[in-house]
């Protein structure tokens, strides 16, 4: 490769795909994507490369892993397996598939300082989440690392290795980065007080049957029990003490879906149990107001920043992409939007991970983007 074909960049993505898993030839894909990151950048040396995989890896990663170190001439290789994977040329849900973010120049990525406030760059399985590692006063971004419906199990790496005890995090040493976080939820009521339930099933709502609190507050065309669309609603369980609004503008909330609805009772049957005394408002999630909360935090760290980012590093909902947008993936589209040019390494997830005012949680049907800056020109 000729370093100095394309003019030096501090970070570029690369993206290869296969129509088909063999298991004899996936590591080939991230090594593809690591070239290409590479290319792009105009060097022949990562200083760090965070690497996505598709779940048709995750049941031998090292191989992946380390040819994506080779190709990189690096050993320091983060990542995880995501139900899909994307950049901003390429995204794929379905198909075997590699994704790789190379960072040259100035950004590294180091393992974390406890002294430091910087945000971590983190993964987990599913059963390596603990409540201690989530708590902690450094900001936390990243994802859970799952399988999708053909591959069940995942996996995470760092430094190169595979990570058997579930997850990992690290730091982007040289970098500035700014966090938006999108919930995507458009609140529909006030607030509701949890009067009497059984196991899963919300029986009263003050002293309303909770069919009818719903159906009053949802759009006149939704309005008809046979056209609930349950997959777009959801009961949110908020703290009564910082009240609804701040608890909507932090995303401080807890969404809980609608499984089930009993028309002549009028109760719902819901995937979590609530307690009497509980508050919560019901929530339906709106393509329209997902985009503009994005958009909003973006332009809100761009009016903190006085360059644009280096790069970015975005988590979806897998049930919030181009599924959710009819086709097209508009939270990506609203970084490219703001910065044409800017590199984009990201993942469709099955639970991202977002520092809320309050603390570090993982979350649903969300959007977390991490924004690099060059340099320090505001806060996180």
């Amino acid at each position: 490769m000729n370093a100095m074909a394309v003019p030096p960049r501090s970070a570029a993505t690369g993206f290869a795909s296969s129509s088909e898993a063999r298991p004899d030839n996936l590591h080939e894909l991230a090594a593809q994507a690591v070239g290409m990151a590479l290319e792009r950048c105009g060097t022949d040396v990562a200083r760090g490369i965070v690497l996505l995989l598709t779940p048709h890896f995750a049941r031998a990663p090292q191989a992946a892993v380390t040819a994506a170190a080779r190709a990189g001439r690096c050993l320091q290789v983060v990542g995880a397996t995501c139900p899909g994977i994307f950049t901003e040329q390429a995204w794929t849900l379905d198909q075997p598939a590699a994704a790789a973010l190379v960072l040259n120049g100035d950004i590294a990525l180091v393992a974390p300082d406890p002294a430091a406030n910087a945000p971590r760059l983190s993964f987990s399985m599913p059963d390596g989440l603990d409540s201690d590692w989530l708590r902690i006063a450094q900001p936390r971004f990243g994802a859970l690392a799952t399988g999708n419906e053909h591959y069940a199990i995942s996996a995470v790496w760092n430094h190169g290795k595979w990570q058997p005890e579930g997850r990992t995090e690290t730091e982007l040493r040289g970098a500035t980065l700014g966090l938006a976080v999108s919930r995507g939820m458009q609140p529909i009521s006030e607030p509701l007080e949890v009067s009497e339930v059984d196991g899963y099933e919300l029986l009263l709502l003050g002293d309303e049957a909770p069919l009818s609190t719903l159906l009053s507050r949802l759009p006149v065309e939704l309005r008809e029990e046979d056209k609930i669309p349950l997959g777009l609603i959801f009961a949110a369980a908020f703290d009564s003490d910082i009240g609804l609004e701040r608890s909507v503008a932090e995303g401080r909330y807890s969404l809980i879906p609608i499984l089930g609805v009993n028309a002549e009772g009028g109760t719902l049957t819901l995937g979590a149990s609530l307690d009497a005394g509980m508050n919560i408002f019901w929530a339906l999630r709106h393509p329209l107001s997902a985009e503009m909360e994005l958009r909003h935090g973006v332009t809100h760290l761009h009016e903190q920043h006085a360059v644009a980012p280096d790069f970015a590093v975005m988590f979806s909902c897998i049930g919030r992409g181009p599924y959710f947008y009819g086709g097209n993936d508009h939270d990506l589209a609203v970084l490219l939007n703001a910065y044409p040019d800017l590199p984009v390494l990201g993942g469709y997830c099955g639970g991202e991970i977002a520092p809320l005012s309050g603390g570090n949680a993982v979350i649903s049907y969300s959007t977390v983007a991490a924004l690099a800056y060059p340099e320090r020109t505001g806060d996180v």
